[in-house]
């Protein structure tokens, strides 16, 4: 059975239109009872992305539990929760016309025993504030990304390129999926931010991260989503705060 997180977790959420959008395509599960948090940001048109981002989140919420009330490990239920949506998303695009190409991205960050496992496809994030410094811990799956890894891009232009959104992983193109899965040990004081690219397209890393040391988490959930819609609100804005607790 799926046993205590150990680690004292408070997590908070908001998600937002942006604005630009006329639907939120993004999706969020954040549970501080079963040390589980995911962002989804979907694709494919408005009915698609909305469709593809939830049964997403459903999807890998339910057997990451499933599987670790059966005994599997936290790291191993992870990977078998992002096969599975990606499984669903396809299948459920594949049986509806209107569905048809839909996708989303995935970041996930499950915490228990001491320690920070994350599994992710995309472009949404996930960071670290440790000691005050933010390090972001998931790699884009994305072509400006790519180039910039290249030498061909540097990030300031990676940021400000008409190519940026364009992702190389996605959940939902294809029946099995190729994500990235690491764990790390987590501190005392340690705060998670999980956000989709609405939020750090528009707020780079060093204004994050001041937000987050200088207010509360309610707060700074509340200012960053509103900043990111002061400088344009291109897309669909959704953050969750995780903090460790001593």
């Amino acid at each position: 059975m799926w046993g205590a997180v150990l680690a004292s977790l408070i997590s908070w959420a908001k998600s937002d239109i942006g604005r630009k959008r006329s639907s939120n395509e993004d999706c969020y599960f954040a549970s501080d009872e079963i040390g589980l948090y995911m962002v989804a940001d979907g694709m494919g048109g408005h009915r698609g992305g909305d469709h593809a981002s939830k049964l997403a989140i459903e999807s890998a919420a339910r057997e990451f539990i499933r599987e670790c009330d059966q005994g599997s490990e936290v790291s191993e239920a992870l990977g078998r929760a992002l096969a599975k949506a990606a499984l669903e998303v396809f299948d459920a695009g594949r049986a509806n016309h209107d569905l048809r190409g839909m996708g989303t991205t995935l970041s996930a960050l499950a915490i228990k025993d001491g320690r920070a496992h994350i599994s992710h496809i995309g472009d949404t994030r996930i960071y670290c504030i440790r000691e005050n410094l933010i390090h972001q811990l998931t790699s884009d799956h994305s072509l400006v990304n790519e180039q910039v890894q290249a030498g061909i891009m540097s990030p300031d232009e990676a940021r400000a390129s008409s190519l940026r959104n364009i992702i190389t992983r996605a959940i939902g193109h294809t029946k099995t999926v190729s994500a990235d899965h690491f764990s790390l040990p987590i501190k005392d004081n340690d705060i998670f931010l999980l956000c989709t690219d609405g939020l750090n397209n528009m707020l780079i890393d060093s204004e994050i991260v001041k937000l987050i040391n200088s207010l509360n988490p309610y707060q700074a959930i509340n200012k960053m989503i509103e900043n990111s819609n002061d400088k344009g609100g291109d897309d669909n804005i959704t953050a969750i705060l995780v903090k460790v607790c001593p």
